[in-house]
């Protein structure tokens, strides 16, 4: 038998996509905004900010409410089953910190979603001194696991060391927070001398997160 030939037509597209590859950036970008392929749970809405989209490849960047529930819920769940791990508390308390960021970044400077702050660290600022206390400490905690030693003036821990494993005494502590009995938790210890219970610092912070989402009138 012989084989034919498909000869091509003027304007025929010549670089087509076989299966096994990807469609280019440019033809997925334009798929996604007309409601194609990304007509599922992440198409991208109407008027969707321009900041969400990656002028290189038409990747979309996760809502602050998607950070929150894919990645800031689960690492706190993650650490509540095994709440004397330190690696699994500072990833929670990571990603409690990267929310601030997260908003920052999709709401932009100078708008009423971030108080009118100009940059990401007065916007931290402002959480810490108008939203939640205890968002100082989970900035703190976040960035000194990063640098080791803290320098920057706004700040209540210096060192990664000052959040361990320990007990805290009668009286130490907020009224009702970590656990009872003296028993063995997580613990940050405040330049000023103050011991905190890290369970109790996470779950003020992500409830704080939640708040500020639920008045922006965000859904699931």
């Amino acid at each position: 038998m012989g084989l034919s030939v498909v000869r091509n037509r003027p304007g025929d597209n010549i670089t087509g996509v076989t299966p096994h590859q990807p469609r280019p950036a440019s033809d997925a970008a334009h798929t996604v905004e007309r409601g194609g392929v990304g007509s599922g749970p992440c198409r991208v809405q109407e008027g969707a900010r321009i900041a969400e989209r990656d002028p290189a490849g038409g990747v979309v960047q996760l809502t602050p409410h998607e950070f929150l529930d894919q990645f800031v819920r689960p690492s706190v769940a993650d650490w509540r089953r095994d709440y004397l791990d330190i690696r699994l508390a500072k990833q929670a308390i990571s990603e409690l910190n990267n929310m601030a960021e997260r908003m920052f970044s999709h709401w932009g400077a100078g708008t009423p979603q971030v108080y009118n702050t100009r940059n990401a660290y007065d916007y931290r600022l402002w959480l810490a001194q108008q939203e939640c206390g205890d968002f100082q400490l989970v900035w703190d905690i976040a960035d000194a696991h990063k640098h080791i030693k803290l320098d920057r003036p706004s700040r209540a821990v210096t060192h990664d060391a000052q959040a361990s494993p320990g007990k805290l005494g009668y009286g130490e502590g907020l009224y009702g927070e970590g656990i009872y009995g003296g028993a063995e938790q997580l613990v940050v210890q405040l330049d000023d001398g103050t011991r905190r219970a890290i369970l109790g610092v996470i779950g003020r912070v992500l409830q704080m997160w939640e708040h500020i989402l639920a008045r922006q009138d965000w859904t699931p």
